[in-house]
């Protein structure tokens, strides 16, 4: 079912003027995040060989500033004609549906990772992100014919006016929905097991950061669903852009905090171990004591590297 644009020029007007406030809003918790991130970025991310974990990072980190760019040349362009219109909306849709894709695709190989490299999981949780893309295809292609803009009920108000668009779009962020519902269960079940086996501050944060950031997504998909189904066609983009950028950076945390998480563990499991060397080589008589410890290091090991494939 199409939506149409409200007939109270005033009404719609302050409408269009709350997302345009959104846009800004998106634009600079983006620019803020990356600022206050950037120093562990460069220690984590640019300093390291680079891999394909490497490339899901940078293409989900810096891909929104050219998303939300076009958003907020759609809202607050004064000059900006209703065929331009056509053609940044749907550049912006295509571009914002493919970064989504690639962040998903951090979850996707983390879950691989704590899974420790399960191929039932890489392909489960692959079929499930490709199914996920390509129904995507045809409900964006229908999305995008759907979309009618006219001209500002006043010369003085900037940006575009969105008089019609089809309501099919909720099904990409449902989409999104099930494919993070996914996620976070085979997450959730796989940390129930390793968290009873351990207490490294390590295994915590793989799993306490992972249910926090799903949960955070996973609301913010299902308000883009409720918005798109229920909302006046005006607030059509409301929890778009915020949720393009919350979900990029959500998913760059993911590998940053596992990485530093790593790091820090890494060096006290290698303290642990030359302060047992050192017990065992002048009491040999400790070092029956001294084993869970060691037990223990051995198994952070394996949390260790199970991260650094993130």
């Amino acid at each position: 079912m199409d939506k149409t644009v409200s007939s109270d020029t005033i009404t719609a007007t302050a409408r269009h003027q709350v997302v345009r406030y959104t846009a800004v809003v998106s634009m600079t918790v983006l620019v803020t995040d990356w600022m206050y991130l950037f120093s562990e970025e460069l220690e984590h991310i640019w300093s390291r060989k680079w891999s394909f974990a490497e490339f899901l990072y940078l293409f989900t980190r810096y891909m929104p500033f050219i998303d939300v760019s076009i958003s907020l040349v759609y809202y607050l362009s004064p000059t900006i004609s209703p065929e331009t219109c056509l053609v940044n909306y749907a550049t912006g849709t295509w571009l914002l549906v493919v970064g989504f894709a690639i962040a998903e695709l951090i979850l996707v190989w983390r879950t691989y990772a704590i899974w420790q490299k399960s191929k039932k999981i890489m392909w489960t949780v692959g079929i499930v992100w490709t199914i996920v893309v390509l129904a995507n295809i045809p409900i964006l292609t229908i999305f995008t014919r759907s979309l009618n803009f006219g001209p500002q009920p006043l010369p003085q108000i900037p940006g575009c006016n969105l008089v019609n668009a089809s309501d099919i779009a909720f099904g990409s962020f449902f989409s999104v929905l099930l494919m993070e519902i996914v996620v976070v269960t085979l997450t959730v079940y796989k940390g129930v097991q390793d968290v009873r086996r351990s207490s490294s501050a390590l295994v915590l944060i793989m799993y306490r950061d992972g249910v926090l950031y799903f949960v955070c997504l996973l609301v913010m998909s299902l308000g883009n669903v409720l918005v798109i189904l229920a909302a006046p066609v005006e607030y059509f983009d409301l929890l778009i852009n915020l949720t393009r950028v919350l979900h990029a950076i959500l998913c760059c945390r993911v590998i940053l905090h596992l990485r530093q998480a790593a790091q820090l563990d890494g060096a006290q499991t290698s303290s642990q171990s030359s302060s047992q060397l050192s017990t065992i080589r002048f009491k040999i008589q400790s070092r029956l004591r001294r084993q869970p410890p060691m037990e223990d290091s051995m198994e952070m090991t394996d949390y260790t590297d199970r991260v650094n494939d993130v």
